[in-house]
């Protein structure tokens, strides 16, 4: 598992701590800082450290954070995970540090001068091109069931799967959300026995699923389901039109990361199986 280390992003750091405690899988922190970084105004200048140094420094102090954090989450001192600092653009480097990686996760807090519709540049440049699932966490909630968003697409069958298997590992509730109708269509139900049985010839045994029909849009009847059965966190898949008004990263997954309270992890078709637990195909 991925994790952008940058400052601010304590609660995408803790929630990546206990999601691959639950999983049994490694975690890699990644700080980048540009080349900026290094000259007068820059982190190396505010840190009052020499430029040669700056990489050890933010290594030393990202550790450091990560051990403060897993601490409180409940994970094992002796557990530390792996911290690189690299250097070159975040966006860029998140990218080629998540290639073969189940998830790569990202705190949601924008600085005033790069928010995009709410969103920070590097959460909106890293959703558009990863080729792995992606969680934005703008808090880290524990508890609560799992909410997906289906939509009848390749993509949303992709998405299902991968929240099925999550919360399987949680010990929680899947809630599977259909936008658009008051009443959940056969389809959909359906699609939800068939992944279910595809999830459990993998050696994972899903928990309670409920199928929801919400009248609304699709971003709209997400943040509505998730806040009235408390959830933990909201799925959805990357792209893909399906019978109903699409649950895709477009507007709907830019209005679910700028406006949930809750992480929300966008599912990619690509995304490869592997730590995190996530079963692909």
């Amino acid at each position: 598992m991925i994790v952008g280390a940058a400052p601010g992003a304590d609660d995408a750091i803790a929630w990546a701590s206990r999601h691959a405690r639950r999983h049994g899988a490694p975690v890699h922190l990644i700080r980048a800082y540009e080349p900026g970084n290094l000259w007068p105004g820059g982190v190396a200048s505010a840190l009052g450290v020499p430029r040669a140094g700056l990489r050890d420094v933010l290594a030393r102090t990202t550790l450091t954070r990560a051990r403060r954090l897993a601490r409180s989450g409940g994970r094992p001192a002796d557990e530390d995970p792996v911290v690189r600092v690299v250097e070159g653009r975040p966006v860029d480097v998140l990218l080629e540090a998540a290639r073969g990686a189940s998830m790569l996760v990202v705190g949601h807090r924008p600085r005033p001068a790069e928010a995009v519709w709410d969103v920070g540049s590097v959460a909106l440049g890293v959703l558009r091109h990863a080729t792995t699932a992606v969680t934005v966490v703008r808090s880290a909630p524990d508890d609560g069931p799992v909410l997906i968003g289906i939509d009848g697409s390749p993509s949303a069958r992709h998405a299902l799967r991968h929240a099925l298997a999550d919360a399987a590992v949680r010990g929680e509730r899947t809630i599977v959300v259909v936008a658009g109708t008051p009443v959940a269509p056969e389809w959909a139900h359906a699609q939800v026995a068939d992944v279910a049985n595809t999830v459990r010839l993998l050696g994972i045994a899903p928990g309670p699923i409920d199928v929801v029909a919400h009248a609304g849009s699709p971003a709209r009847s997400l943040l509505d389901v998730a806040a009235r059965r408390r959830a933990a966190l909201v799925v959805v898949g990357h792209r893909g039109r399906g019978r109903t008004a699409s649950m895709l990263l477009g507007s709907v997954g830019r209005e679910l990361v700028a406006r949930a309270p809750i992480p929300v992890t966008v599912v990619c078709p690509e995304a490869p199986a592997g730590e995190g637990g996530t079963p692909t195909g």
